[in-house]
């Protein structure tokens, strides 16, 4: 897509004028980021006021307007929801007059008064955009960013509401094909458009349509683990999604089936960072040995390597924002390995985010209120003496006593037996709780396993992961780190945060174990 250029017509003085007075009328604050964590709320349909919008509209659920795309609605008996504005130009006033009383308006504190003057019978909320950073001499906070269209903020400003889907209807973000620019009429001119071709079609569209193609595609992708987004129009905008959708393969009969899983995530992330993609989908191809692959060098049965499939890859999709489908055009394959992210990090000095789902985050916060010592077993059939040592590790929980509350994660096939301390059989058998549980911690301690990734892929979980001698596997060898992850020896991965996140090279025992903690739990 070509780069736009935005310009402000409004001088800040005007927007600053305009602010002041919007202020003196004590309307309240729309509610946003309510609590710790979000509310909620589901699902909601955003109408934008392209031309398709006369054709094509919501026929249930909560719908939100966008300037005057009321209008349009109305023509079809639909009343919405909330009507959503934030544009200072006064010839927006239009907007509002024979406004319905029946919905909320959520109105940026920028509108032009006039907009006010007309809805004073009318439940009104306001809120503050973020434009540029210079931009806010008022010191408003909280603010809400998304570019210079109301198309591409309100998004977040719904999401700041608690809302996690939006269903995009007149998003067309080009003319339709009678030459019309907006469903209802606009009063005021447009500079001429420009022919666009996107995944073999063509559109007419303007400078302001492509910024907001432009803010919208990067949001999808930066905000993928905060909300999904589906573009109903067929217009411009959802052609553009739809080429800008990367689709790959994750093949059973080459990788595993396993928690390496987030390595070939993370090295795709960087992949449609580095070019722009905005969504993925994945295809998960079967292996040939009863859907995984063949010669697998450990001894894991057919229904413990399904369970993994279906309990720790699949859920990890998410947590990406990525959505499984059951082909793709093209077998587009990345590696499982971290060395690829890890070079990439260096080059970029950036890396993926990737989040627990809301209700795992909300059980997080409600159950462990304390932030305790979390401490993440491994208790495998399969390379036995890459094992936690569990008496180790129950004489540092004795050792914490009463001063912190340790929680013990087990291996799967251990969950429900008796154990001397607190366990969380929960995050043992649901990856999203075991993500959210970790970032409530105060401090995480694993051997170097599967689990452990879900931290060392973070520069915010705090983490000692020890790589202990395990005789006969050579992976925590730190000459094997630097071949094949690009680890110098001893060394630690580049985004760590050393104060509080650490590879120790060393067995698991209790000495080194208290002297880890000393070091990073920050107490």
């Amino acid at each position: 897509m070509p780069q736009v250029q935005h310009t402000q017509s409004i001088p800040l003085d005007d927007l600053t004028e305009a602010i002041t007075t919007n202020l003196a009328r004590k309307l309240p604050l729309l509610p946003l980021y309510a609590g710790r964590i979000r509310p909620e709320l589901g699902a909601i349909n955003v109408c934008g006021n392209g031309p398709s919008l006369r054709t094509r509209y919501p026929s249930k659920g909560p719908i939100v307007a966008l300037n005057g795309a009321w209008r349009a609605l109305a023509k079809h008996g639909i009343t919405p929801d909330y009507i959503v504005a934030y544009d200072p130009a006064p010839e927006n006033v239009a907007w509002f007059k024979d406004a319905p009383l029946k919905p909320t308006y959520l109105l940026g504190s920028r509108l032009h008064p006039g907009c006010f003057d007309l809805l004073k019978q009318h439940q009104v909320f306001m809120w503050h955009t973020h434009s540029d950073p210079e931009r806010n001499p008022l010191k408003l906070e909280p603010l809400i960013g998304g570019g210079h269209t109301v198309g591409a903020t309100v998004l977040n400003l719904l999401a700041a509401m608690g809302y996690q889907h939006f269903d995009l209807w007149g998003y067309d973000s080009c003319f339709g094909p009678d030459g019309a620019h907006h469903a209802t009429q606009q009063g005021w001119a447009l500079e001429p458009p420009k022919l666009y071709t996107v995944g073999g079609n063509s559109y007419l569209s303007s400078a302001w349509m492509i910024g907001q193609v432009e803010r919208v595609v990067e949001q999808i992708f930066v905000n993928r683990h905060d909300y999904s987004v589906k573009i109903h129009d067929g217009g411009m905008l959802a052609a553009v999604v739809e080429e800008q959708t990367l689709e790959v393969v994750y093949n059973l009969d080459v990788a595993p089936g396993s928690f390496d899983f987030i390595h070939s995530l993370n090295n795709v992330m960087h992949f449609m960072q580095q070019y722009d993609y905005c969504q993925l989908r994945v295809h998960f191809k079967p292996g040939t040995d009863k859907g995984f692959r063949p010669n697998e060098p450990i001894f894991v049965s057919h229904a413990g390597k399904t369970r993994m499939l279906n309990h720790v890859v699949r859920p990890m999709l998410s947590m990406f924002g990525a959505v499984e489908v059951p082909a793709v055009t093209k077998e587009l394959e990345f590696s499982y390995s971290p060395a690829q992210s890890l070079a990439r990090y260096r080059s970029e000095q950036w890396m993926p985010s990737f989040q627990a789902n809301y209700a795992a985050r909300k059980w997080a916060w409600e159950n462990y209120p304390d932030k305790p010592v979390v401490i993440t077993l491994r208790e495998c059939d399969h390379w036995p003496q890459r094992n936690s040592d569990t008496y180790e590790w129950l004489r540092f929980a004795r050792y914490l006593g009463k001063s912190k509350r340790v929680v013990f994660l087990r291996d799967t096939d251990c969950v429900g037996q008796p154990f001397e301390f607190e366990t969380c059989d929960e995050a043992s058998l649901d990856l999203h709780v075991r993500l959210a549980l970790y970032r409530r911690a105060s401090m995480c301690f694993f051997v170097m396993n599967g689990p452990a990734s879900l931290a060392y892929y973070t520069q915010d979980i705090p983490y000692a992961v020890f790589l202990t001698s395990a005789p006969g596997y050579p992976c925590y060898d730190p000459q094997w780190l630097q071949r094949f992850l690009g680890i110098d020896p001893y060394g630690q991965f580049p985004w760590a945060n050393l104060k509080r996140q650490r590879l120790v090279y060393a067995d698991d025992d209790l000495d080194l174990i208290k002297k880890a903690y000393g070091e990073l739990a920050n107490e």
